[in-house]
């Protein structure tokens, strides 16, 4: 899905998020084959494993993305996701990862990215050129670096920390899933 939304409020990631989706949909249809037809006769740790590459699928392909709501940026990532104020935010290079520069530290994102090969074109193009003759990265980078640059401008008062929470249902679900689909193939 493309960037979304108007001033502080936006949604970016590449275009695993659509290739994810068919790949859950296509879960989904080995999932109703093997409960329906009664032919089928998947093992119990079939759908296991099913479920388990499902939920990798979500993970991997789905769940990173940048978000940006109410002046924080959300570096929603495989396992875990970080908060950071838009406002402490100091730089923002996005390459193979998507690098968030905040409070002296760097943190990581994989919701955008850029190949080597657009970084290049990006840089022949003259980097501050239109906007429709760049990636999509180089548009997501300069469009964060605006938006923290404005947060910056307005915010008055200090900004709050960064934060960070895991994904425990994935963290859960992965785990489960894989244990549940050994302990079936084993038994």
């Amino acid at each position: 899905m493309r960037g979304e939304g108007d001033g502080q409020a936006a949604r970016f990631s590449n275009g695993g998020r659509g290739v994810g989706i068919v790949g859950l949909v296509g879960v989904g249809i080995f999932l109703a084959y093997g409960a329906l037809d009664g032919d089928a006769r998947f093992a119990p740790w079939g759908y296991t494993l099913c479920l388990f590459v499902g939920v990798a699928i979500w993970v991997v392909l789905v769940r990173p993305t940048l978000r940006v709501e109410d002046g924080v940026l959300e570096l929603r990532n495989m396992l875990h996701s970080r908060w950071i104020p838009l406002a402490r935010v100091t730089d923002v290079n996005i390459t193979q990862v998507t690098a968030v520069e905040a409070d002296g530290r760097r943190f990581v994102g994989s919701g955008v990215s850029r190949t080597p090969r657009q970084i290049r074109r990006d840089a022949l193009r003259g980097g501050e050129g239109r906007a429709q003759d760049q990636s999509y990265g180089w548009v997501v980078q300069h469009r964060l670096r605006r938006m923290a640059e404005d947060a910056r401008d307005l915010t008055a008062e200090e900004p709050p920390a960064t934060r960070r929470t895991w994904a425990w249902p994935e963290i859960v679900a992965l785990v489960g899933l894989a244990l549940a689909t050994v302990v079936l193939w084993l038994a």
